[in-house]
């Protein structure tokens, strides 16, 4: 592609000796269309021999570093060693299908209003489209959408598995925010671009196959379950007006402490007085002074309301997020809905988001 400026895809690799080699040689082949490329590749201390499979490459650039930084903390850093106009960022278990770089490029041009384009994933597994959109409820957990979409059609969030923006946007930005370390970085992305009048489209023939959650299974549940629901909290803590932040930040934290209470018995129960004791809560008192800031500079700087994010972004507001169907079935076992319901009559949470609208 004559004329093409630089750009840079980004990698963060975590003992990715599974998918690297592959991932890596993968968008080899794609570049070789494309122009100019570098890949930038965040090694977050590996201990396995995924480094030993880095072919030896002038495009490549391998930053090591002496700490697991995080997926988000690794895309900035990344991003801070590119030299590209563009910033592409996939995860290391994918692999595309010839010709997507082309398309995120070729719909810089067809939508230059846009912040950031957002491939399609397809499932590796089935083949079947695997992420196409996602939303959030209220308390800002994340959903994935695989209803067809058309080409630029205007979403939440592009997917971390594969995006592209512009560098200077990046940066004037801030990037990923590195305290949500995995999870939800690319919701946050996405919702202060779209804040900052800046929306992500969705770029259909961009695809990649994703073996999904390829490196992150390892964690656990209970790791992730800590990130998901602090890093939930984080984002609508900085991303919501003052006027509605009160009823759905103190909903979302009675709802935590319910949902708390059912699925981990020995926390405290609803109202004990202990709510210091709950991961997440700990973890955002902690982080507060960070929290605050990011919340005053996206804050000060939006252009677009609440109430057009909600009516445009938020279909399923009041949808209740679960880790997998044994949580929800214990969640409806235990009364939650009932508790739910009583929470959010009592605090007009109902109210503030426009209808039609599917609980």
């Amino acid at each position: 592609m004559s004329g093409t400026p630089l750009v840079s895809v980004m990698l963060v690799n975590h003992n990715g000796e599974r998918d690297l080699e592959g991932c890596i040689h993968s968008l080899l082949e794609e570049v070789r269309d494309v122009g100019e490329v570098e890949i930038i590749l965040v090694d977050n201390a590996s201990t396995d021999r995924s480094l030993q499979l880095v072919p030896s490459d002038p495009r490549i650039t391998v930053l090591p570093q002496r700490t697991n930084l995080g997926f988000a903390e690794g895309n900035n850093a990344a991003a801070r060693a590119a030299r590209g106009e563009w910033l592409v960022g996939v995860n290391l278990d994918t692999r595309g299908r010839p010709g997507w770089l082309s398309q995120l490029l070729s719909a810089s041009a067809r939508h230059p209003h846009a912040g950031a384009y957002s491939c399609r994933l397809l499932s590796a597994q089935t083949g079947q489209d695997d992420f196409v959109s996602g939303f959030i409820n209220f308390e800002g957990y994340g959903f994935e959408s695989r209803e067809p979409l058309s080409d630029g059609a205007e979403i939440l969030f592009p997917t971390g598995a594969g995006f592209m923006l512009r560098r200077s946007l990046w940066e004037e930005v801030g990037g990923m925010d590195a305290g949500f370390f995995l999870f939800f970085e690319d919701i946050d992305l996405g919702w202060r671009l779209n804040l900052l009048g800046r929306p992500v489209v969705h770029v259909k023939d961009a695809v990649l196959s994703h073996r999904k959650h390829g490196a992150v299974d390892a964690l656990g549940k209970a790791r992730r379950m800590r990130y998901y629901r602090r890093n939930a909290l984080m984002m609508i803590l900085k991303n919501y007006a003052e006027e509605k932040l009160a009823p759905l930040l103190s909903a979302s934290l009675l709802l935590l402490a319910a949902r708390r209470a059912i699925l981990d018995p020995s926390q405290p129960p609803l109202f004990r007085g202990e709510l210091d004791r709950i991961d997440p809560l700990r973890e955002l008192g902690g982080r507060m002074r960070e929290v605050l800031a990011a919340r005053e500079w996206v804050q000060s700087r939006r252009v677009i309301g609440d109430q057009d994010i909600f009516r445009r972004f938020f279909p399923n507001p009041l949808r209740t997020w679960a880790f997998d169907d044994e949580d929800y079935a214990r969640l409806d076992a235990a009364g939650y809905p009932d508790q739910k319901a009583a929470v959010l009559r009592a605090l007009g949470v109902e109210a503030i988001f426009p209808q039609p609208w599917v609980a």
